[in-house]
């Protein structure tokens, strides 16, 4: 399918969807959400038509509506369209061109209710526009047909869920024999795991647990709101929230990739040109000739710079088999633990 085709379909999606939402638009959920998708919606339809009637349902913030809605105007002109209109910058919060071109006045709750009471005509106007409106507007209409969940989320059932997963992942990470461009899922700090081994730490989880996890793990100080995503709108809900991670770069600590090339200590050549094959089969040994100790590695391990993620991936395998051969006290998951 060519862009071209592809753009048709997206097109023809985003109007099926707006005929149906017309047609139910008493079954939306009345949230936050629902509202704060109208708003964008509004802002879509404005942008490929400015004249469109929908002007009158944009709220300005009153700090900045001379600036976003005076453009042209003269200091008399916007006095005259505020006095009819009733805005006062020092009272309301928003401020909207009604009808007849004045600027009123108006509350956050009544900013929100202008967009609520018709969103009809928005979604309707959504559907004659389509053709024009940027692909990811139909982000914004799938967030007017959520439907919250028989049995809502708690912040505990997420902890649990993350718990639960962390300790069936943590064996399995960055088995010895990861081949090079084998898939994988990137687990923050702690490595890598088969793709087939992150699936499988599903099993028997509900459906929301896989958008949970991954949001959780990249963003784990806004598992409340996460929460209220999926009381709000189901797997549905936290689907579109987990897109908007990846397209805004937050997904950057638990994400699926390929394994990067495995790690190869540089063998040390001797006088003769030879490789050393002391260095090839064993592991550094401390200044005094022998394996170190566990505080030894601690140190090692401490000192990995997670900064900079290559550098991490040299150093992990390095500091492991140091472990290994210091005892057999320390190993891959011990190591983890350390950070």
């Amino acid at each position: 399918m060519s862009d071209d085709e592809a753009y048709e379909q997206l097109t023809q999606d985003m109007q099926a969807m707006c005929r149906d939402l017309s047609a139910h638009a008493e079954t939306i959920p009345h949230t936050q959400e629902s509202i704060d998708a109208l708003r964008e919606l509004v802002d879509r339809v404005l942008e490929a038509n400015p004249d469109s009637d929908l002007g009158q349902y944009k709220a300005y913030p009153s700090w900045l509506a001379i600036v976003q809605a005076g453009h042209g105007l003269t200091r008399e002109d916007i006095a005259e369209k505020a006095r009819y209109g009733g805005w006062d910058p020092d009272r309301d919060d928003y401020m909207r061109i009604n009808r007849d071109g004045d600027w009123e006045g108006l509350s956050q709750e009544r900013a929100d209710n202008l967009l609520w009471d018709n969103r009809g005509e928005i979604i309707d106007a959504v559907g004659r526009f389509a053709s024009r409106l940027d692909p990811d507007t139909i982000n914004h209409l799938t967030v007017l047909t959520f439907t919250p969940p028989e049995h809502p989320l708690t912040l505990e059932d997420v902890q649990h869920l993350v718990q639960r997963v962390d300790d069936r992942l943590r064996p399995r990470l960055d088995p010895a024999d990861l081949e090079e461009d084998e898939d994988v899922y990137r687990i923050g700090d702690w490595g890598y795991v088969r793709a087939a081994d992150y699936e499988q730490a599903f099993e028997g989880e509900p459906e929301w647990a896989r958008d949970m996890y991954m949001l959780d793990g990249n963003e784990p100080d806004r598992d409340a709101e996460w929460v209220e995503t999926y009381n709000a709108g189901g797997n549905a809900a936290l689907s579109l929230a987990l897109d908007r991670q990846f397209n805004e770069d937050r997904a950057d600590n638990v994400f699926y990739t390929t394994a990067p090339e495995p790690y190869e200590p540089v063998p040390e050549h001797i006088a003769d040109g030879t490789v050393s094959k002391e260095t090839t089969e064993r592991p550094e040994t401390g200044a005094s000739g022998q394996p170190p100790t566990e505080d030894e590695v601690r140190r090692m391990a401490a000192s990995i710079d997670l900064s900079d993620l290559d550098v991490a991936r040299e150093q992990y395998p390095l500091v492991c088999e140091v472990a290994r051969h210091g005892g057999g006290t320390l190993d891959f998951d011990i190591i983890l633990d350390l950070r």
